[in-house]
């Protein structure tokens, strides 16, 4: 018997939209992914992307709805909702799910963001990546357990008692992206093969006295004494960095025993590598199946969503 469809899910990010059509039961049935995200252009209207994205799946099941998460629900996104304070659960998340238009017959939610207060006393917020959590996160795994979500803003956050409790962020991929692209730095980073042993020499050093911005200058020290190849600078930046973000998350939070890393199978191979040098064992699992896995739930849990999931096939 083939599944019918229940809900179409959009994981809409700042660079990328991802949506996916998902069964009755939860299953993946297909999915879209394009460029398109909330900054890729400035005249943007968010209701042609999601319909043009979505529409083989729109005009096959009229009414059908669809819950959205990610920056879509930021200030620059479609319509801004709030922050609510941690701890936060799935039942307070989905309590305040947001209610948009119709996108002609179709129900239109967005899942709203999620704040804290950092060590330092200053605010840190979420969006996108609590529905990853959620999907993660289950009876034997929710105490004491730590989620890294790597990416351009990397996350790490503190799941207690079915809640997240707490999170910080690291601005780790911003930051590669930038001293590849501009300053000093930039001129001696040649793009070639991943070197695994540049990597962790980078992430080596990274745990030294001295500071992420005494080591940065390293790999300009370095290159004009001669002691690299440039070739091995981006790797070297790369451990670099990440190291340095560990470093500081194990800071913030000490005795942490139980790590879970969440991202593409790219960043999960970077993390696990620099972990595994650092010796700190982790798990990982793929980002992409914990926010269907994460929204799946969500949509369960709300009330509007599934009185209009329930409706298509009453």
């Amino acid at each position: 018997m083939d599944i019918r469809p229940g809900l179409i899910g959009v994981d809409w990010g700042s660079t990328r939209f991802r949506a996916y059509l998902l069964g009755e039961d939860g299953s993946l049935l297909d999915k879209v992914e394009n460029d398109q995200g909330i900054f890729a252009h400035k005249q943007v209207n968010h209701e042609e992307i999601l319909y043009r994205s979505c529409e083989k799946w729109l005009r096959r099941m009229p009414e059908m709805p669809v819950l959205m998460a990610g920056m879509i629900g930021s200030r620059n996104g479609w319509f801004e909702t709030g922050y609510l304070s941690c701890p936060v659960s799935v039942d307070s998340l989905t309590a305040n799910i947001i209610p948009l238009p119709d996108l002609y017959s179709h129900p239109v939610y967005v899942v709203p963001g999620i704040s804290a207060l950092a060590v330092s006393g200053l605010p840190d917020v979420i969006r996108g990546e609590e529905t990853q959590i959620f999907g993660v996160v289950d009876a034997s795994s929710a105490n004491n357990l730590m989620v890294c979500v790597p990416g351009t803003h990397s996350k790490w956050v503190q799941v207690e008692n079915n809640k997240i409790s707490h999170f910080s962020t690291f601005v780790t991929g911003e930051i590669f992206a930038a001293i590849r692209h501009c300053g000093s730095i930039s001129s001696i980073l040649t793009e070639g093969v991943s070197d695994p042993d540049a990597f962790m020499d980078g992430v080596g050093a990274s745990q030294h006295a001295g500071g992420l911005l005494n080591h940065l200058f390293s790999i300009r020290a370095c290159a004009v004494t001669n002691r690299n190849a440039l070739n091995l600078n981006h790797s070297y930046l790369s451990g670099l960095l990440i190291g340095a973000e560990i470093k500081s998350a194990l800071e913030i939070y000490p005795g942490t025993s139980k790590i879970l890393v969440l991202g593409t199978d790219a960043l999960i191979h970077d993390y696990n590598s620099a972990f595994s040098g650092l010796g700190i064992a982790v798990s990982s699992s793929t980002s992409e199946q914990a926010f269907i896995k994460g929204l799946w739930k969500l949509a369960n849990a709300s009330e509007r969503v599934i009185l209009t999931m329930g409706a298509l096939y009453a």
